[in-house]
């Protein structure tokens, strides 16, 4: 990737409540990076991408965007979480949105600004 190309005009975080990151629930949906499910795993490879991406800061106060994590397509596959699922385990997909919703809302990050750009 040219240099010019890996520089952003901005810092991100990426938000790091427990509710909120929904990797575990990968282990509930088989073949979730395989065949015709592929082409649903960009929110993964996302999310990866930014994870390692070089403006990425693990502090929320010198960011300007804030990333939830969250992989909705994967925990609507995952409907009642599997026991694979960790924490998730039994739980449902409406439920994890109010949770991670609730997690947000909570957070600094989200009272600095109440969810605006400027």
């Amino acid at each position: 990737m040219p240099p010019q190309l890996r520089w952003l005009p901005f810092r991100f975080w990426i938000h790091d409540s427990a509710q909120l990151d929904w990797r575990p629930l990968l282990s509930c949906v088989s073949g979730w990076d395989s065949g015709l499910h592929s082409q649903n795993a960009a929110e993964v490879w996302l999310l990866r991408q930014l994870q390692a991406h070089p403006n990425r800061t693990l502090d929320w106060r010198s960011a300007s965007v804030v990333i939830l994590p969250m992989l909705p397509l994967t925990s609507l596959r995952a409907g009642r979480a599997c026991p694979a699922g960790g924490r998730f385990a039994g739980t449902e997909h409406t439920g994890r949105l109010a949770a991670a919703v609730a997690a947000m809302l909570l957070h600094p990050a989200y009272e600095r600004r109440r969810a605006r750009n400027a």
